[in-house]
This record gives C-alpha cells, structure tokens and sequence, in this order.
C-alpha cells in the first residue's frame, strides 16, 4: 500500500518502516499518516514523494488509535523544527 502512495524511491525505506511499525500495518492510519506527513511538509511530491525534511524530525504516535485519540481527532504526526 505504502508503494502505491508513495512510490518505490530506496530514501523512503525508513519511514516507511516507521509508518507500518507505529501503524500497526492499519491501512486506514498508514493513509491518514502519508496524509499527515504532506500537510505538515515532511513529504513533498516533485514528480516522485521526496523527504522534505530529515527523518529525525518525523514524528509517528505510537499507534494511529492513540496518535487521533490524543490529538482530539487531529492527526498523530508531528515533525519538528
């Protein structure tokens, strides 16, 4: 699913394995999560997805159940500055 949305680029491996970790592999929350990641400009979409900025600023909740639950609805990523 994560290939489809985001494409077979190697720089992506990391965060994709962070996304399915913290996700629990949920479809629903891999999605809301990518999602996530565009709006705050972690990723961006050139023709291919790209890190916008470093992987030690992407922050992930530990599930997506707890990251919507914590954040009242909103989403449960964060990158930092």
């Amino acid at each position: 699913m994560l290939a489809t949305i985001l494409g077979d680029g190697k720089g992506l491996i990391p965060l994709k394995r962070l996304i399915i970790e913290k996700t629990e592999g949920n479809p629903f929350f891999m999605e809301e999560t990518v999602q996530a990641l565009f709006e705050d400009g972690v990723l961006q979409r050139d023709g291919t997805v790209k890190l916008a900025k470093s992987m030690n600023a992407v922050k992930v909740a530990a599930t997506g159940h707890q990251g919507i639950r914590s954040a009242g609805g909103g989403r449960g990523v964060h990158a930092s500055a």
